[in-house]
């Protein structure tokens, strides 16, 4: 089954959780999968949170294969409700999560002119790392 695509445009919010995925307290703290995909004749692979989603959302598995990153929708996958998404990095010895995630705000934008990205509270875990929240 193909994903549908659906403009960004239309989706009314995002929510965009990032879990840092490093050498650090991160890794272990994190459960996560790993995939090898074909990608331009060369095989590349990502990693899953693997994660209880929050009470009302719903993976859709064949989007999260597709973005490489979990892709959570409220109930199902409606181009009027939300769309949430958890992406690993497994990072880069000189760039922060901050930097990290300015370049990925900075993508996204030059690719959906029209949105906006709200930073949010940080989600604290008990003696975990936090997530970083936008909307």
């Amino acid at each position: 089954m193909t994903p549908r695509r659906i403009p960004l445009q239309r989706l009314a919010a995002l929510v965009l959780l990032l879990l840092p995925i490093a050498t650090s307290a991160a890794s272990r703290a994190a459960e996560i999968q790993g995939y090898m995909v074909i990608c331009e004749k060369v095989t590349c692979p990502w990693h899953k949170a693997v994660f209880q989603p929050p009470e009302g959302w719903v993976e859709d598995e064949s989007w999260t294969q597709q973005y490489r990153a979990v892709v959570l929708f409220p109930g199902s996958n409606d181009r009027t409700k939300p769309v949430m998404y958890v992406r690993t990095h497994h990072g880069e010895a000189d760039l922060a999560l901050g930097p990290y995630v300015d370049v990925a705000q900075k993508r996204w934008k030059e690719n959906v002119p029209d949105t906006s990205i709200e930073p949010l509270a940080d989600f604290a875990r008990a003696g975990k790392p936090t997530f970083k929240v936008y909307l």
